[in-house]
C-alpha cells in the first residue's frame, strides 16, 4: 500500500502530464483522450485529497486556517495564471508554450507533496480539570 503523501503525488502529477500531452502537438485520438482523461481525474481529486492530506498532517484543531490558507493559495494561483495565459497567448499566438509551462510547473507541485511528514499528526487528548 502505497503512502497518501505518495498517491497525492502521482495523482497530481497526471494533470501536469496530461497538460503537456496536450501542448506537444501529438493530435491523435488516444493520446488527447488519456491527455484529458488524466487531467480532469486528477482535477477532480484535487480538493478531496487536499482536504484528506491537511487532516492527516494538521489534525482537527487548525483544519480550517491551513485549508483555508491553500484555498486562499489556489485562488492567487487562478488569478496569476490567468494573467500569465493572456499575456503569453498575446505574445505567442498560442496556448502550446502556456500548457507546457503550466504542465511543469504542476509538476513540481505535486512533487511538494513528498515535503509532507510521513507519520500521521496525532492530536494530544484535551486535559482534564
Amino acid at each position: 500500500c502505497l503512502p497518501p503523501r505518495m498517491v497525492a503525488t502521482v495523482g497530481m502529477a497526471l494533470s501536469g502530464i496530461g497538460l503537456m500531452l496536450i501542448a506537444s502537438g501529438f493530435d491523435s485520438r488516444p493520446v488527447l483522450f488519456f491527455a484529458v482523461l488524466s487531467f480532469g481525474l486528477s482535477l477532480g481529486a484535487e480538493s478531496d485529497l487536499i482536504a484528506f492530506l491537511v487532516v492527516r498532517s494538521f489534525g482537527l484543531r487548525i483544519y480550517s486556517s491551513v485549508y483555508g490558507l491553500l484555498s486562499a493559495n489556489v485562488a492567487i494561483a487562478t488569478v496569476a495564471g490567468s494573467i500569465l495565459l493572456s499575456q503569453m497567448v498575446k505574445q505567442d499566438g498560442t496556448y502550446a508554450p502556456f500548457l507546457l509551462l503550466t504542465g511543469i510547473l504542476v509538476i513540481v507541485g505535486s512533487l511538494m507533496f513528498l515535503l509532507l511528514p510521513s507519520q500521521d499528526y496525532v492530536e494530544e487528548a484535551p486535559q482534564a480539570s
